[in-house]
C-alpha cells in the first residue's frame, strides 16, 4: 500500500494507451520508403520506450540501413505516424475507471511520455482522457527525457509535491530507471512494452496487471 501519495505520474504508450498498431504502421511506412521489408508488431513492442528517434534508429539498424540519414528517416516516420490519426490506438484496461476514481479523490495527475508532445493532445482527446491531467510532458518538452529523472523532478516541482509523495506508473525500464534515479517509488504494468525485459527484473516497487489495480494500492487521501 502506498499511503502518502498526492501525485500520480503516468507513462503513456503501453501504460494508458495501446498505440503499437499505429507505431507499427508508421515504422513500416518509413521502411517501405527506403525499399526495406516490413517488421512485426513484436519488433515494435521491443523498440518502444525511448522516444521516436530511438525507435527509428532501432528499425534502421534491424534493417541494416546504416547509410540512411537518421534525421530524414525520423521525419519520414513522424509524417507517417501523424497520418495514422491514432486510428488503431485504444485505451488500456481499467484506465477510465482508475483516472475517474483518482480525480474524484483529488489526486494530482500528470503524463510523462517520451512521445513527441505534438502527438499527445490529439491522442488524449480522442481517447476521452484529456480532462484528467494537471500536466503533460512529451519527450521533447525538456532537454532530457526518461530514463533521466529530469522530467519527473520537473513535474514534482511544478505541482509543488515532494518526491516521496509522487508515484511513477509505467511499463518499461525507462520509466523505472527514471523513478529510481530520483528516489521516487514506482509501479510497473505487467502488460505493455517491456523492451524484452522480464517485468520482474525492472525493479519497481509493485507490479500490477491493469491500471485500475492502483485503486487498491494507493490510499484514499480521506483515510489519512
Amino acid at each position: 500500500m502506498f499511503s502518502n501519495k498526492k501525485a500520480l505520474l503516468f507513462d503513456l504508450d503501453g501504460t494508458l494507451v495501446d498505440s503499437v498498431g499505429d507505431l507499427h504502421m508508421a515504422v513500416n511506412e518509413m521502411l517501405k520508403s527506403f525499399d526495406s521489408p516490413s517488421v512485426s508488431v513484436t519488433h515494435i513492442k521491443s523498440w518502444v520506450g525511448n522516444g521516436s528517434f530511438r525507435l527509428v534508429e532501432r528499425a534502421l539498424a534491424n534493417a541494416k540501413l546504416t547509410a540512411i540519414d537518421l534525421d530524414v528517416a525520423h521525419e519520414t516516420f513522424l509524417s507517417a505516424y501523424r497520418n495514422t490519426h491514432h486510428a488503431n490506438t485504444t485505451l488500456c484496461s481499467g484506465v477510465k475507471k482508475a483516472l475517474t476514481y483518482f480525480l474524484e479523490k483529488h489526486f494530482l495527475m500528470a503524463i510523462i511520455t517520451n512521445k513527441p508532445l505534438q502527438f499527445v493532445p490529439e491522442l488524449l482527446e480522442q481517447q476521452g482522457i484529456d480532462q484528467y491531467f494537471d500536466m503533460v510532458l512529451g519527450g521533447d518538452s525538456l532537454a532530457e527525457k526518461k530514463p533521466s529523472p529530469a522530467p519527473l523532478l520537473f513535474v514534482a516541482q511544478e505541482l509543488n509535491v515532494d518526491i516521496d509523495a509522487c508515484l511513477m506508473i509505467g511499463d518499461s525500464e525507462t520509466d523505472i530507471l527514471a523513478a529510481n534515479a530520483c528516489g521516487m517509488q514506482s509501479v510497473v504494468l505487467s502488460e505493455g512494452y517491456h523492451q524484452g525485459i522480464d517485468v520482474n527484473q525492472l525493479g519497481a516497487d509493485a507490479i500490477i496487471d491493469s491500471i485500475d489495480e492502483l485503486i487498491g494500492l494507493v490510499n484514499d487521501p480521506s483515510d489519512r
